[in-house]
């Protein structure tokens, strides 16, 4: 099952029904979509676990860290040895944005809050919190129909298939790949895209 969209946005986006003749191959190309969107921008959406994480900090008031949804459950600052230096607490040490989203992936420190700024060194943020997201953007739900819409179109209009098999049908990312390109898809998943450094 695909964790982005499925039959129904596929058909609406289409204009038209889609027979139920083709469930399998559908449901093999939504996956492929979900694969395809996540191995490009390198992360994944839907998928939230509660977690412990380090990050190196740089003296800021602020920084950016994984996504999570709800409070963080522990935000300390560790020493250089690695022992809690110090317990930070919500709204009085520090705040998570942004203000008006369900997902959150930025701490910035309050002006009287114990700390005026992050240490500048590495492993100094220790954070615990549900990181992931329960739900996926908008506008990745609409790039993986209008992929999965366009794949569809070709295949529909008696275009060719390639390589792996699923059932009579078979696929490869070269074909996602070709949907992309045309309708603009790299433009809004750039914006999601995790930086390789």
């Amino acid at each position: 099952m695909s964790n982005y969209t499925n039959k129904n946005n596929v058909e609406k986006y289409l204009g038209e029904d889609l027979p139920a003749s083709l469930d399998t191959y559908i449901s093999a190309w939504l996956n492929a979509v979900d694969n395809w969107i996540e191995n490009y921008i390198g992360r994944k959406f839907k998928d939230i676990a509660v977690a412990t994480k380090y990050y190196d900090t740089y003296g800021s008031d602020e920084i950016y860290i994984d996504d999570f949804e709800g409070n963080p459950t522990s935000v300390q600052i560790l020493d250089a040895d690695g022992d809690v230096e110090e317990t930070l607490t919500i709204d009085e040490d520090y705040r998570i944005y942004p203000w008006n989203e369900t997902g959150k992936n930025k701490l910035i420190l309050m002006q009287n809050g114990r700390i005026g700024s992050w240490p500048n060194r590495e492993k100094a943020l220790k954070v615990t919190a549900s990181f992931g997201k329960t739900t996926a953007p908008a506008d990745i739900v609409l790039v993986a129909t209008m992929l999965m819409a366009n794949v569809l179109r070709k295949y529909l209009k008696g275009g060719e298939t390639t390589h792996e098999q699923v059932g009579d049908v078979s696929f490869t990312y070269k074909a996602i790949d070709e949907a992309a390109e045309p309708i603009g898809i790299y433009n809004i998943l750039n914006q999601y895209r995790v930086p390789i450094l």
